[in-house]
């Protein structure tokens, strides 16, 4: 379990530079919150499950480790 404080000022920053709406955001977290992923309270974010975390994002680390070509 990890515990994440976001002022809230840099989340609706980084929803803007994602070109996101507020209400796409939300429903996401809304979403994260029933299938248990995530808690989100008094400006706090607690991601509870990465593996149901990582699988709603459809994360994939492969391009994590990729060797330069050149």
């Amino acid at each position: 379990m990890a515990l994440v404080t976001v002022k809230r000022t840099r989340i609706d920053t980084a929803i803007a530079d994602a070109g996101l709406s507020a209400v796409h955001v939300n429903r996401v977290l809304q979403e994260l919150r029933r299938e248990g992923c995530v808690e989100v309270q008094r400006g706090r974010f607690r991601i509870l499950e990465c593996a149901k975390l990582e699988a709603f994002g459809s994360f994939e680390d492969g391009y994590l480790h990729l060797k330069p070509t050149s």
